[in-house]
């Protein structure tokens, strides 16, 4: 039996790098392009927006990071996605991931699996550079990212997606090393 072919991954890291820890995941994005793995494409972008749904329709996993507030007890959490019901939000100024999916789906007729990798940080003022908090955060998310991008990972998140089009209705409940 010939393997599948490569997934191809889609990493979109969002927020605002002239605040502080907001950067966060275009931070994260800026350095995993650096890996220049061959089946992971990766974007810094200040907020998700439609335009976003053709890369996100060419991918088989899509991985959102974003930093959420916290402290340096929090600890970096994944969660996997779904678009919202057919009939969801309005379109708004920013796009939350699960609506891009849903935009994703209704333009394009299919839905990649997809996961929020929230980063903990503590500093969002004005200005540049991470706190502490926000540096062990990234350090972390980037080597749950790593695991996420196995190929093994991957075709086991590919089989568990919620979206029909990418594999079986629910999502795993959890994963070793990773807190759903």
């Amino acid at each position: 039996m010939d393997n599948p072919p490569a997934a191809r991954i889609l990493v979109i890291g969002f927020g605002n790098t002239l605040r502080r820890d907001d950067g966060l995941g275009c931070l994260i994005a800026d350095e995993i392009a650096l890996w220049n793995h061959p089946e992971v494409h990766s974007l810094s972008v200040p907020q998700l927006t439609p335009e976003l749904t053709v890369a996100a329709a060419d991918a088989t996993l899509v991985i959102f990071v974003d930093a959420r507030a916290g402290d340096a007890r929090s600890e970096v959490h994944v969660e996997p996605l779904e678009p919202p019901d057919e009939g969801g939000a309005s379109m708004i100024h920013a796009l939350s991931p699960q609506f891009l999916l849903g935009l994703t789906r209704a333009a394009f007729h299919r839905c990649p699996t997809a996961w929020l990798v929230s980063v903990p940080a503590k500093d969002f003022a004005f200005g540049e550079g991470l706190s502490a908090t926000a540096e062990l955060g990234m350090r972390s998310a980037l080597g749950i990212i790593k695991t996420l991008i196995d190929p093994g990972a991957c075709r086991e998140l590919l089989a568990s997606s919620p979206c029909p089009s990418a594999g079986a209705p629910h999502p795993p409940t959890s994963r070793p090393g990773l807190r759903p």
